[in-house]
């Protein structure tokens, strides 16, 4: 008989827990069910809730505010603003134009047309020229001798810039004098072929010797 009893004992044991543990699960899982149903609700009642504001704000017309009428006042001190800018503008732009002024000194006698605004600007400095001539390289992109491949020094049928006045006027000064090399630019041989070819045209009478000169007209360009 004790050892039936004995025998039941677990057969018992595991239908008391299985009968204590399943009401308890049931309930866990109603709980979490309600949860997630509440939580589905919420959101579903924000959204609608956005919904209504953004169809809202696009129903609204998109107007800008009317402005108040501006008085008489305002206007007038903003027509008097304007007209000083203007002022203002045209000064500025009469002050470039003209640029820095000469100083004039007191007991001082000055002719009338240096009064007038085109002597009234102080003429820029002049750049400083170079001591010596360009280099070999930079002559030979400049010169137009090279270039051309003419020799004026050399008289001959097929180059005739031995006798044209106007090109070699253009390397004297006003005074007659041979252009140097910091100033013309040339190759050094260029400069001497031109050199040769000034005084060779001043022989000949196709240049003066003490002044740049005016040839004949038709002649070669020059006058």
């Amino acid at each position: 008989m004790l050892r039936g009893a004995w025998s039941l004992l677990p057969s018992v044991r595991e239908g008391m827990r299985v009968s204590v543990r399943v009401p308890g699960m049931q309930v866990r899982m109603k709980s979490t069910e309600k949860g997630k149903e509440e939580k589905e609700a919420t959101r579903d009642s924000t959204q609608q809730r956005l919904d209504q504001l953004a169809s809202f704000l696009e129903s609204q017309p998109k107007e800008r505010p009317a402005r108040a009428p501006r008085t008489a006042g305002y206007q007038r001190s903003q027509n008097n603003t304007t007209q000083k800018g203007v002022q203002a503008m045209a000064g500025a732009r009469r002050t470039e134009q003209l640029g820095p002024t000469k100083t004039f000194q007191n007991g001082q006698y000055y002719d009338p047309y240096t009064l007038e605004p085109t002597n009234l600007t102080m003429q820029r400095r002049r750049r400083a020229l170079p001591l010596l001539g360009p280099t070999k390289r930079e002559a030979m992109k400049q010169d137009p001798l090279h270039i051309l491949g003419l020799n004026p020094a050399k008289p001959s049928l097929a180059d005739d810039t031995y006798k044209n006045g106007a090109l070699l006027a253009e390397f004297t000064s006003e005074m007659g004098r041979i252009l140097p090399r910091n100033i013309s630019g040339l190759t050094r041989k260029s400069q001497r072929y031109i050199g040769k070819a000034i005084r060779r045209a001043r022989a000949l009478g196709i240049l003066p010797v003490m002044s740049r000169g005016h040839g004949p007209k038709g002649s070669g360009g020059w006058r």
